[in-house]
Formats: structure tokens, C-alpha cells, sequence
């Protein structure tokens, strides 16, 4: 695979990681435990140390980082769903309640039930049910 085709790929890769941690960290920041200056610096060593992680990574095994089994969609979901988890009680616990729940609890019933859909359509594309 071409070096630029990598490099592109990998940059999507850890902006997508990196926006994952800005929404955990804004909860810190409205919280008060860390200011705007520290939340970025943050931010910026996290989408950095992971590019080069996944970068290295994959030039070194050459194989692209991707879930390939149905066990891995089930762990993805399992992770998807203690994060949101996480990052409730987490919000609850700093006082966050009412920036939360602006719109009830059915964002996060939406959330956990998109997870459990794209495990279940994971699941299904899987070598093991596409014979």
C-alpha cells in the first residue's frame, strides 16, 4: 500500500480518536479541573501519540488495524457502551446533570442501541456468516 495512502488514512484514524476524547474532556473542562490552555495541550499530545502508535504500527505489520472477527464487534460495542457509561456517571458526578440530560435520557438509549446495531451488522459481514 502506498506511504501516503497510510499517512491519510491514519490521520482520519486519530482525528476520529481525537474528537472521541475532546467530547470526554469538555466534561473535565466545564467541571473545572482543566483549563482551556491544558484541555487542548491534552488533546493535541493524545491525536499525536496515537497517529504515530498506529503509523508505526501499521508500517511495521503491514496489515491494516480493522476488527475482522465477530468477537471483536461484540468487544467494540462492550467498549462503546462503558465509555458512554463512563462518561454519564462521570458528568453526573461533576454536577453536569442538566447539560446532560437537556433532552432526557433517549440520546443514550439511541447511543447504546446504535452500538448494539453496528455489532449486530459487524457480526453479519463476517467471513463466518457471508458463505
Amino acid at each position: 500500500m502506498k506511504f501516503g495512502k497510510i499517512l491519510i488514512q491514519e490521520v482520519i484514524r486519530s482525528v476520529a480518536l481525537g474528537w472521541i476524547m475532546l467530547m470526554a474532556l469538555t466534561l473535565l473542562y466545564r467541571g473545572g479541573i482543566l483549563s482551556s490552555a491544558t484541555l487542548w495541550l491534552v488533546l493535541a499530545i493524545f491525536v499525536v501519540v496515537t497517529f504515530a502508535g498506529f503509523t508505526i504500527t501499521r508500517l511495521v505489520t503491514g496489515r491494516d488495524l480493522m476488527i475482522h472477527s465477530a468477537k471483536g464487534w461484540s468487544q467494540l460495542a462492550a467498549a462503546i457502551n462503558a465509555i458512554l457509561l463512563i462518561f454519564v456517571v462521570v458528568g453526573v458526578s461533576l454536577g453536569q446533570t442538566e447539560s446532560l440530560f437537556t433532552y432526557g435520557i433517549w440520546p443514550y438509549v439511541a447511543a447504546v442501541g446504535l452500538a448494539g446495531l453496528l455489532s449486530w451488522l459487524g457480526y453479519r459481514t463476517t467471513s463466518k456468516h457471508t458463505k
